[in-house]
């Protein structure tokens, strides 16, 4: 097994532009965030559910990619929501997203909720920590098999 490289976007804190096109002068953030995309093998995306759906600014990274940039890379969800009801919704278009792109989804997603979470928003929930250790290794194991 060769030696894995794991880095972290937070789509928060970055300040990624809004698409405009391609071609546009977009900041350096949204550059290197377009970049680590592309050239990463796998990727676990974990976004808050909002309006059933997952946040716009994961979208907005997607728009900055050329479809044919991210094909045959491999994704995992960690979606977290204050309802049960919210999850499948969001999942299903995160996996429509995916298709698009040609990006195969781990069909095991992470649904986290509120009581998850301590008083200071660390995870507390142990079960939940072991699903996203089982998450990332069999994305990371489905990317080596497709031989990414």
């Amino acid at each position: 097994k060769g030696k894995l490289k794991a880095e972290f976007l937070d789509l928060h804190e970055t300040k990624l532009d809004r698409f405009e096109g391609f071609g546009e002068p977009y900041n350096k953030e949204t550059i290197n965030a377009i970049n680590m995309l592309k050239e990463c093998d796998c990727f676990i995306i974990s976004t808050p559910v909002y309006n059933t759906s997952f946040s716009s600014a994961v979208k907005n990274l997607f728009e900055h990619s050329h479809f044919k940039s991210l094909k045959g890379k491999v994704a995992g969800f960690i979606l977290n929501s204050g309802g049960t009801k919210s999850f499948e919704n969001a999942h299903s278009n995160l996996n429509s997203l995916m298709n698009y792109f040609t990006i195969f989804s781990n069909p095991r997603a992470v649904y986290v909720s509120p009581e998850d979470f301590d008083e200071k928003m660390n995870l507390s929930n142990e079960t939940i920590k072991e699903r996203i250790k089982e998450l990332v290794d069999s994305t990371v194991e489905i990317a080596g098999k497709l031989g990414n």
